[in-house]
């Protein structure tokens, strides 16, 4: 019987992409920029006073590595763009906190003209928070609207406690879809995943020759998401604890201490839990009607959920169906844009939101909902961003819920006047 043979599959790079010379070896726009920059450097050079030998050696130190540089860029971006958010990264720098304030490089606090109008409203209107929020308990049955569809027009909206709810670029959530502030459509679904490398060979290639299939029906615009984060061990620590308690048999009872010592052992370094999502952005067909864009975009990306959930099945995954999908939605939001608070679960964050604007007298049943997943704090000061305590670097792809994962620094930019696009 011979063993079975596990294949190995190689994906090709994508090296035919559009805005490339040389079959994806340079990119035009970076291409543009060497030529001028060559040009800028190198026709003054040629125009000194001095022998050609001299002339060319300048040349070697100047204009050589300028257009060396602009061709290859800076971290995957063109050498002008850059430069540009270098200097926006600048002009950007501060730290945001809940209340509104903004502590500038000099510790010295930095309220622009709109900052400053919500937090004079706020002291004047509404009494100052309790300390603690351990003495409210909110029963959420009680309510009579639905936390998460919450949506007021712009002359009616209520200003947020929590001030960098602001700075989130999105509108509500709706029918398990993301309303973006500039316009987009997002949906967001959970894929339980499979332990690939333990199955057989069969089986991995049958997995393979599935996907496969589902890929080439994905939507154009389709991004998956891991969010990793430590275990919680605790309850299982608990469970060995009481078993010890109970064991007559003082083998057991050494066997069983090893095994706890083992758990807190692993569980300190080792111990991750990783939820997968698969975010789709809805993208709308040439000649659609703006008028029917909403009803098109729900429509279709609850057939790409359905879709995605029939093939990923017969790859042996299953892709969970909520009850609510607004509030898992919004769970979801609150889990990768408050790391270190998402500690807690997503209910007791809700009922800490409730008593707090029960607290402040205001109206629960017009909360923004953006204030269920805003952070506490975030941090612009450093060469990344750093949010709730989580730090972030790097670019992002600029797609689907990739840029929610930025999209603050991105709304924070907005409100300094600066592109966001750019950010």
């Amino acid at each position: 019987m011979k063993p079975e043979e596990f294949e190995v599959y190689v994906i090709p790079p994508n090296f035919m992409e559009g805005g490339t010379l040389f079959g994806g070896l340079l990119k035009t726009h970076n291409t543009i920029e060497a030529v001028i920059l060559g040009l800028a450097v190198g026709v003054p050079v040629l125009h000194l006073p001095f022998s050609l030998t001299v002339r060319v050696v300048i040349l070697c130190l100047t204009a050589l590595p300028l257009v060396l540089l602009a061709l290859i860029g800076v971290s995957g971006m063109s050498l002008s763009a850059f430069i540009r958010l270098f200097f926006c990264f600048l002009h950007n720098r501060r730290i945001l906190s809940r209340d509104g304030t903004q502590g500038g490089k000099n510790g010295k606090t930095l309220l622009p003209s709109w900052a400053q109008q919500r937090k004079s409203d706020c002291e004047a209107e509404d009494p100052p928070l309790p300390k603690s929020r351990s003495r409210f308990s909110v029963d959420l049955k009680q309510r009579s609207v639905t936390q998460f569809k919450t949506f007021l027009q712009e002359e009616e909206a209520v200003k947020p406690l929590n001030a960098l709810a602001d700075y989130i670029p999105i509108e509500k959530i709706e029918h398990g879809v993301i309303y973006t502030r500039d316009h987009r459509y997002v949906k967001v679904v959970e894929v339980v995943p499979v332990n690939f490398l333990l199955r057989s060979a069969r089986e991995q290639r049958s997995i393979i020759y599935s996907f496969i299939s589902y890929l080439k029906i994905a939507p154009v615009k389709v991004q998956f998401k891991a969010l990793t984060r430590r275990a919680d061990i605790n309850r299982h620590l608990d469970t060995v604890r009481r078993e010890l308690e109970h064991e007559q048999d003082p083998r057991c009872r050494v066997l069983q201490e090893d095994y706890l010592k083992l758990i807190l052992q692993l569980g300190s370094r080792e111990a991750i839990t990783r939820r997968f999502f698969l975010i789709f952005e809805y993208e709308p067909l040439p000649g659609t009607k703006r008028g029917h864009e909403e009803e098109d975009a729900i429509a279709s990306l609850q057939t790409a959920a359905r879709t995605a959930a029939n093939y990923l099945r017969q790859c042996g995954n299953e892709v969970i169906s909520p009850e609510n999908e607004d509030d898992a939605t919004a769970e979801i939001l609150y889990n990768i844009l408050c790391r270190r608070a998402s500690s807690e679960p997503f209910y007791q964050r809700v009922k800490s939101v409730l008593a707090d604007y029960m607290a402040s007298g205001r109206d629960i049943n017009a909360i923004p909902v953006n204030e269920f997943y805003a952070p506490d704090s975030i941090d612009l000061m450093r060469r990344h961003l750093c949010r709730d305590g989580h730090h972030h670097t790097g670019r992002g792809c600029g797609s689907s819920l990739c840029s929610f994962d930025r999209g603050i620094y991105r709304c924070a930019a907005a409100h300094s006047g600066d592109d966001p696009s750019e950010q």
